[in-house]
């Protein structure tokens, strides 16, 4: 419990509120939408970043964020695209992510997701991080199409790769959308703060810092990138988030093996100076060093 005591007094009020890496308390939740190409969109509220495909006949979205506020999203949908959802992908298995799974299964909407996402709404799994248990999802909150290791959709003249990755969690994915050179990373990136890693779930440092990598390499300089949390960003963003996390991680490694305990880390000016850029919107720095710490 020590170890990662830091973590768990951040679940307190996070799980109290609803809330995993959006708004908190029973404010009223402001829904905005950001264009980020001529048919898609991102709407942020109160958690993990949805993207919206306006299709020529249907519409597609990226994630479904928290239950009671479904009614709210397909509304602001709707400003979007006056087509019918057809489908659902889920990046990860997070509540603030497929929370609205059930709300949206019910109308009929297929959702696709990694195996491993199909495996945890199933099945329900412990955060041990944040101390929350997620119980098994109703069946319309399940996803109907699953993968391992990827694969292609085709809406009109929108090819969609969906590639299988190993990071945040166990089982994430990343959307890209190749004519519209869009992509949604779901929380293998959260722009502007330090990224939560669920490592009771397969989640890695190292895992994600191989799938940014990969992800950054697969874009370019006018790429727009949807992140899980925090606002449209691009190449250069992402990749300055990036280097901030092997230079932290490096940092960790270094100090750890001779020998410094985590709260002489702290204190440490290497770890200090990304405080005020990423530690003020969701983990502190003391927290993120937990995670990092405790691998």
């Amino acid at each position: 419990m020590k170890k990662l005591l830091s973590v768990v007094l951040l679940s307190s009020s996070l799980i109290a509120s609803g809330s995993f890496a959006g708004h908190h308390g029973d404010e009223k939740v402001e829904i905005k939408n950001f264009k980020a190409a001529d048919n898609i969109y991102m709407i942020e509220a109160k958690g993990g970043n949805i993207a919206v495909l306006k299709g020529e006949n249907k519409t597609l979205i990226i994630d479904s964020q928290f239950a009671d506020i479904s009614d709210d999203l397909k509304k602001e949908i709707s400003k979007i695209s006056e087509k019918p959802i057809k489908f659902l992908l889920n990046t990860h298995y997070h509540f603030d992510h497929t929370g609205g799974n059930e709300n949206f299964g019910k109308d009929g909407v297929h959702i696709i997701a990694h195996e491993f996402v199909y495996d945890k709404l199933k099945n329900g799994t412990v955060i041990k991080a944040f101390n929350k248990t997620m119980e098994p999802a109703p069946q319309e909150a399940l996803p109907f199409i699953t993968h391992t290791k990827g694969l292609h959709l085709h809406e009109g003249d929108e090819d969609i790769d969906v590639v299988a990755y190993h990071g945040h969690t166990g089982g994430d994915s990343a959307v890209f959308f190749k004519k519209s050179n869009v992509v949604h990373t779901g929380d293998l990136y959260f722009n502007g703060r330090y990224p939560f890693i669920d490592t009771s779930n397969g989640g890695s440092v190292e895992g994600m810092i191989n799938a940014m990598e990969d992800i950054l390499s697969k874009v370019d300089d006018n790429t727009k990138i949807i992140p899980g949390h925090g606002s449209l960003s691009d190449k250069k963003t992402m990749q300055k988030n990036l280097d901030m996390l092997k230079d932290f991680t490096a940092t960790v490694a270094t100090a750890k093996k001779a020998g410094k305990s985590k709260e002489e880390i702290l204190k440490m000016a290497e770890i200090q100076k990304y405080d005020a850029e990423y530690g003020k919107d969701f983990l502190t720095t003391e927290q993120f060093l937990a995670i990092v710490f405790e691998g």
